[in-house]
């Protein structure tokens, strides 16, 4: 049995672990929202995050899929910020799950949209690249 001083240690430990190699508790990879090329390896999890506040009307979209076969779009989710008087119009940050398929590269263009409006531009895009590398 694992006594409460040896629990805190190994939490402790892969507290530190997870911010030291930007790890989740899932093992998935926090990427940075500013860079544009994200490096991963086979068979990685990585987690892009926009902020976004859906109460607008805008929401994230992506375009490039055809390079789903080196990245794969595993989920995408929206979290709002923390609110504890519970405000109207709160924005929080839209969670976009990728896999990494095979070695390769992929770009993905997201654009921030209201769904419904056609043939009017994005309020904001951003371009991703995937870089791919064999486990080693």
């Amino acid at each position: 049995m694992m006594t409460k001083k040896m629990f805190v240690a190994v939490a402790a430990v892969g507290l530190l672990m997870s911010s030291v190699y930007g790890l989740n508790a899932a093992g998935e990879k926090k990427v940075d929202t500013n860079a544009d090329t994200i490096k991963m390896v086979v068979s990685e999890v990585a987690l892009v995050t926009f902020e976004a506040n859906p109460t607008t009307g805008y929401s994230w979209a992506v375009s490039g899929e055809s390079a789903s076969k080196v990245v794969q779009i595993l989920s995408h989710s929206y979290i709002p910020n923390f609110n504890p008087k519970h405000f109207v119009g709160r924005g929080g940050v839209e969670i976009w799950k990728f896999k990494a398929l095979k070695k390769g590269k992929a770009a993905f263009t997201f654009n921030y949209v209201r769904p419904w409006e056609k043939n009017i531009p994005p309020v904001q895009t951003r371009q991703l690249k995937f870089v791919v590398e064999k486990i080693k």
